[in-house]
């Protein structure tokens, strides 16, 4: 009997060790902390080394355990904290993530691209020729100023001015506008003021673009009924006379035209006179420089300004002419006869 109360009583002891033991746990009120890994509580803030870091930096990786501390890691280091996209990464490390990031990559240089090529600025314009660059230095020799338009333009086009290397001649496209007789007033076909922008202005001979210039017409507005011919191979040191005569003569391709130039065939050279348009004109005016029909072309177009080819507009003596300014030209003899 002693025995076996002993035994309960030991029985009972142990009951209420284990109860005393596991009471605590047993309270639902009561929770254990969540279970944290001995590594993450071994990994401290990279920076004030005081707390267990909660963020890593995407670009360098050090771990920091607030924003405090993140902003002192990129002033203290200069770290953009942005990480880089273009890293290598070892085939044995690549996972979902860093699959996701390249497409997401690979997207944006896209997107990038096609904005690019959207927003793609006009492209500058190109240098001339080389046969234009030498046309228009073999101009500026002869004491001419030539200028070009933009390449498309209707003038540049027709421009057949040429210059021989082998004998060092300068062959120009003229045209010639031969007013009505009764000097009719001019139309409202007028072009807009001459404008012109010549990059390489200041650089040295050779350099630079083409000059980009308006055209003005001959004669501030084509007179009503007035004819207008061409002459596609001119030598600028022929005389001017020579070359209006052979543009009066009867030709077979201008036998539609010929009989609206019997006025000026019948007047005959010394009552016709030539004028050449003034450059940089305003609206409305009609400015133009005399040419002397004793010279040759070239003489002629000394000190002038040229866009692509000389357009003469040839007039009678006595009819009203409709400019409104005449730039005289001297001869020489007829200075020395003063």
């Amino acid at each position: 009997m002693e025995s076996d109360g002993a035994r309960l009583e030991a029985a009972a002891a142990a009951a209420g060790e284990s109860q005393a033991l596991q009471g605590p746990l047993a309270d639902p009120e009561v929770q254990p902390p969540p279970p944290q890994s001995q590594a993450l509580q071994a990994r401290g803030c990279g920076e004030c080394s005081e707390s267990s870091a909660k963020y890593k930096c995407p670009a360098c990786g050090v771990r920091t355990c607030s924003l405090k501390c993140v902003k002192a890691h990129k002033q203290r280091t200069g770290c953009s904290g942005v990480r880089d996209r273009t890293a290598f990464v070892p085939m044995d490390k690549m996972g979902d993530r860093e699959m996701f990031s390249d497409i997401a990559l690979l997207d944006d240089i896209k997107r990038v691209r096609d904005v690019a090529r959207k927003s793609r600025p006009i492209p500058p314009r190109k240098d001339l020729p080389h046969f234009l660059k030498n046309l228009r230095f073999q101009a500026r020799k002869r004491g001419v100023r030539l200028l070009f338009l933009q390449p498309g333009m209707k003038r540049r086009g027709e421009n057949t001015s040429f210059h021989q290397r082998a004998k060092d001649q300068l062959f120009w496209r003229v045209e010639w506008q031969f007013a009505a007789p009764d000097g009719g007033a001019p139309s409202t076909s007028t072009s807009t003021p001459v404008e012109e922008k010549e990059a390489g202005e200041g650089k040295g001979a050779g350099e630079g673009s083409s000059a980009v210039a308006d055209r003005a017409t001959a004669d501030g507005g084509v007179a009503a009924g007035a004819v207008t011919l061409v002459s596609a191979k001119v030598l600028d040191s022929c005389s001017l006379a020579d070359l209006l005569q052979e543009a009066l003569t009867m030709q077979k391709e201008r036998a539609t035209e010929y009989h609206k130039l019997l006025p000026f065939v019948e007047a005959g050279l010394a009552n016709l006179c030539c004028f050449l348009p003034a450059h940089k004109q305003k609206e409305g005016e009609r400015n133009v420089h005399e040419m002397l029909l004793a010279k040759s072309l070239g003489e002629n177009l000394v000190g002038k300004t040229i866009v692509e080819f000389p357009v003469i507009s040839v007039r009678l003596k006595g009819k009203p002419t409709g400019f409104t300014h005449v730039y005289k030209s001297i001869n020489k003899t007829e200075r020395r006869g003063e």
